[in-house]
């Protein structure tokens, strides 16, 4: 099974079909928030929808607004007021960026911003540039990842705050691996997923406090 995750897309039908053309290989297309938010913003909701079940979307500031907007018809504010914050697909911890309820406060602030990470593997929205953290031995460390790099699974705690650039990253159950990929770059020739079994899952909500603990 691979996943993509993408972040921020902001209304912009144009950087959603750049986004989808680095994951067009992925049995499923996670958008971690904020794709909704500008011009064409209805445009790029119907597209991704078009996505059927391969298409997973949270909920950040920007569904929030639009869910408000008198100008968007009743059904789809409220499908958009039912879009999950957080989720958890295969094991892998997934985050929407914070809701504005709760400023500066992630369920992750710890002495010196390090967080402890519990789950094996968490991917969530950053507003920022993209960071990864890792965690072995009960020590936490952060960098910052190169737009195409490769990181293998397992070995460490990894959570991956993914932010608008890069925007792409996929992880492969299969090959025990988490790649991330620009969006900006020429799209590879990546062969589509032959057939994918999408097996019949109940999502549930995610508190972020089961993810990660402060230290």
């Amino acid at each position: 099974m691979r996943y993509g995750f993408f972040y921020g897309i902001g209304g912009e039908l144009g950087a959603l079909e750049r986004v989808l053309a680095r994951l067009r290989d992925c049995d499923r297309i996670v958008s971690l928030g904020d794709l909704w938010g500008g011009a064409e913003d209805r445009e790029a909701w119907e597209r991704f929808e078009a996505l059927g079940e391969r298409g997973i979307a949270l909920s950040g500031p920007g569904e929030r607004a639009r869910a408000k907007d008198r100008s968007i018809p009743l059904d789809l504010r409220l499908r958009l007021r039912a879009l999950p914050s957080s989720t958890v697909e295969d094991g892998i911890a997934i985050l929407g960026p914070p809701a504005p309820t709760t400023p500066g406060r992630r369920e992750l602030a710890a002495t010196g911003g390090a967080p402890r990470l519990v789950a094996p593997l968490t991917i969530g929205a950053h507003p920022g540039a993209t960071r990864l953290w890792r965690s072995a031995g009960g020590l936490a460390r952060v960098s910052e990842p190169s737009p195409d790099a490769t990181l293998p699974l397992g070995g460490e705690r990894l959570w991956l705050e993914l932010g608008r650039r890069p925007a792409c990253a996929v992880v492969d159950l299969d090959r025990g691996v988490l790649m991330l990929r620009d969006p900006s770059a020429p799209a590879e020739a990546l062969a589509a997923p032959a057939a994918p079994r999408l097996r019949s899952r109940r999502r549930r909500m995610v508190d972020a406090r089961q993810c990660l603990l402060a230290v």
